[in-house]
């Protein structure tokens, strides 16, 4: 499952929300406006409604939920990086565990049939593409990203207890260092 959605649905349905309850309260405005007056409800700079007569419950709905949105999407996003730091941090106990070193479109293919087994594999890349240490950590492996492979870099997964190294990197003098 895609990690946005838990924050896109609500986001989009407070949007909807505002942007009914602007129609209804009858706010002669265009579309853009609109749409800019229900943005600013996420930022706490809603007095605009305190002037209307009377509001729909629409958008007293979306007054409510959008700082909430905005406050839930933030802790959201926090807990899902400190979710990380932590397996990252606690890989350097682990015990009995196969570290890979290397990170391409190849290891994800070793990656995914691992995770069919349901074995947990710690990843030790340089390579800095999000969209693949994305798809690794997905399939609920760690992955540490390194400047360098060196010895502290090794030392950061617990190698010497580590019960396989599988290493595929792009260049066939490091794969043998």
């Amino acid at each position: 499952m895609n990690r946005n959605w838990p924050i896109l649905i609500p986001v989009l349905l407070v949007f909807g929300l505002g942007l009914l309850g602007t129609h209804e309260a009858g706010i002669d405005a265009d579309s853009a406006t609109r749409l800019y007056l229900t943005l600013q409800l996420f930022a706490l700079e809603g007095d605009w409604t305190n002037q209307l007569v009377e509001r729909p419950w629409t958008l007293e709905l979306a007054r409510f939920l959008a700082p909430i949105t905005t406050v839930a999407s933030q802790l959201f996003v926090f807990a899902s990086q400190l979710r990380v730091a932590i397996a990252n941090r606690l890989a350097r106990f682990a015990r009995g565990h196969v570290v890979t070193v290397g990170l391409s479109e190849d290891v994800l293919e070793f990656l995914v049939a691992c995770a069919r087994s349901r074995r947990r594999i710690t990843v030790l890349t340089e390579q800095r593409d999000p969209s693949l240490v994305a798809e690794a950590r997905r399939l609920g492996h760690r992955v540490l990203e390194v400047d360098r492979l060196d010895d502290a870099a090794l030392r950061s997964v617990n190698l010497p207890r580590a019960s396989h190294l599988v290493v595929l990197t792009g260049d066939d003098g490091d794969n043998v260092e």
